[in-house]
């Protein structure tokens, strides 16, 4: 349903992460939204969508206007959406968690090393990385214990 709107308002509150948000700009959806809990971190300002600082409606109207009424603008943020949403994706994340479990080990840009039997991060990083390499060959990522 994402691809059906013009964008995603959300005067959210509070927010603990703003998958909504993610996903729509995954989808190419600008987003309009409170500047509140962790949307500042999942919605880039002026690149994949705007952030309101209050929550008066005329504030979010505003900038609801000014992506609906400039189509160049609201084509530049759903482009902006797409490649901002990618460093959510299941590799980038699994990445980001990979790089942690390194640096916490101190084996940073050892990788390789990390899919031997001799693994200090035991099965938990093995999982992880056969979760990484299906992901990259086959767009899915596995269930374990079903």
């Amino acid at each position: 349903y994402y691809r059906a709107a013009d964008l995603l308002l959300m005067p959210s509150r509070s927010e603990s992460f703003g998958l909504v948000a993610a996903e729509a700009q995954a989808s190419g959806l600008p987003v309009v939204a409170s500047r509140v809990g962790g949307l500042p971190y999942v919605i880039a300002t002026s690149v994949s969508g705007l952030l309101i600082n209050d929550h008066d409606p005329r504030s979010f109207a505003t900038a609801t206007t000014a992506i609906l009424d400039h189509l160049d603008f609201r084509n530049n943020l759903a482009r902006g959406a797409v490649e901002y949403a990618e460093r959510f994706s299941w590799t980038a994340t699994a990445n980001r968690l990979i790089d942690l479990y390194d640096g916490i080990a101190g084996r940073s840009g050892k990788r390789e090393t990390c899919r031997s039997e001799t693994c200090p991060y035991g099965v938990v990083h093995k999982h992880l990385w056969i979760a990484v390499d299906l992901w990259r060959s086959h767009g899915t990522m596995p269930t374990w214990g079903q």
